[in-house]
């Protein structure tokens, strides 16, 4: 192949004749990005029209492996892409290491909890969605504690939208989404104290909207705090209260059912016998009966 060389002084005619080209009919135009198009935080492009999708399995994918390496390969290439899919091949893992999510990563119809967290502190969970898994939406557990969880959504699974479990302590919840979960928009226990729970919006789960588990007094959930949440339209009591549990506060909260069908929950918030001091300050109950004090009987 031959190669022609121009001189200096043509090559620079050939550079203006473009420049005055490309200015022609173009004057006055404005070239920088739109809005649209500005690059976005933390992520290697602006906004896209469709979100990339990312393969993993033991053959035939985008990234091919069997253990922890790939699946965190893949989660870390679309996180840093600000967002997108990672399908998981069927087959067996080998984890030597915990799959560490990144923000704006998605996790559908997988075959157990959909985002499980344990033994851990200060870990940050924010704009994921946890939909159509086995079990549970998004789990924390296990003597976690300080955890954050903002704007996610958990719909659709098998078990609870959002389940705290085992002295979860001091965590976060807000502005998230819990729907059409096979049992509780959210569900608090075992030694789970000290949370805040606000602008959540829980509705249409199959069981209680916000349950709190029977536990004894030296396990359970004492002092958290629930404000300014909507919960409504849930299968059974929209808010339901058991065991031995101290210093609840409910503030601002909106609890309704707003179905005309009459099949809804008959009572928004219900608190068993053995409840112990509540604060309920400034909530709209729009359900046929307000609160139902177990409490109540249980003095007489």
């Amino acid at each position: 192949m031959t190669y022609k060389i121009l001189s200096p002084r043509i090559t620079a005619i050939l550079c203006i004749c473009a420049s005055e080209l490309m200015a022609a009919g173009n004057e006055g135009r404005d070239f920088s990005p739109t809005p649209q198009e500005e690059q976005l935080p933390t992520a290697m492009h602006s906004k896209m029209a469709q979100l990339p999708r990312v393969t993993v399995s033991h053959k035939d994918a985008d990234l091919v492996g069997s253990d922890n390496r790939v699946l965190q390969a893949a989660v870390d290439y679309v996180a840093g892409l600000g967002a997108g899919t990672v399908e998981i091949g069927e087959g067996e893992y080998v984890m030597r290491d915990s799959l560490h999510l990144r923000p704006n990563v998605t996790v559908r119809n997988y075959n157990g909890d959909g985002i499980s967290f344990q033994q851990s502190n200060d870990v940050t969970v924010v704009d994921c969605v946890s939909e159509d898994n086995a079990v549970l939406g998004i789990h924390p557990g296990s003597g976690s504690q300080r955890p954050t969880v903002r704007n996610c959504a958990a719909r659709r699974n098998g078990g609870d939208g959002l389940f705290l479990c085992w002295r979860v302590r001091h965590g976060l919840f807000e502005d998230n989404l819990l729907e059409e979960n096979g049992q509780f928009g959210i569900s608090i226990g075992h030694k789970d104290s000290d949370n805040v729970l606000r602008r959540n919006t829980v509705r249409l789960n199959k069981q209680n909207g916000v349950f709190f588990r029977n536990e004894a007094l030296g396990m359970a959930p004492h002092r958290n705090r629930l404000e300014d949440n909507t919960i409504e339209n849930n299968g059974g009591a929209e808010i339901r209260i058991r065991g031995e549990v101290n210093d609840l506060t409910f503030i601002k909260n909106t609890i309704r059912d707003t179905r005309q069908s009459g099949d809804g929950p008959d009572v928004g918030i219900l608190i068993e016998e053995h409840v112990g001091k509540l604060n309920l300050h400034d909530n709209t109950i729009q359900t046929k009966v307000q609160m139902e004090d177990k409490r109540a009987s249980k003095a007489k």
